[in-house]
């Protein structure tokens, strides 16, 4: 059997993660629509009514 060097591996693992980025962005591409970024958007404006962004608020625990 003949191992990879490690060089080889390194680079294999360091191309993992944007291969990843990519192939998630392809599959939920669709899912983007002009509505659905403006209300994800909305999440990290902050809101008068909490007095803090709804991103933020979503976090705490009710109490």
């Amino acid at each position: 059997m003949i191992r990879p060097g490690p060089v080889t591996v390194v680079e294999r693992a360091a191309h993992a993660p944007a291969e990843a980025q990519r192939e998630a962005f392809d599959r939920l591409a669709h899912e983007f629509t002009d509505a659905r970024c403006a209300a994800s958007d909305g999440l990290l404006v902050t809101d008068p009514e909490v007095r803090t962004t709804r991103l933020r608020w979503l976090g705490h625990r009710p109490g």
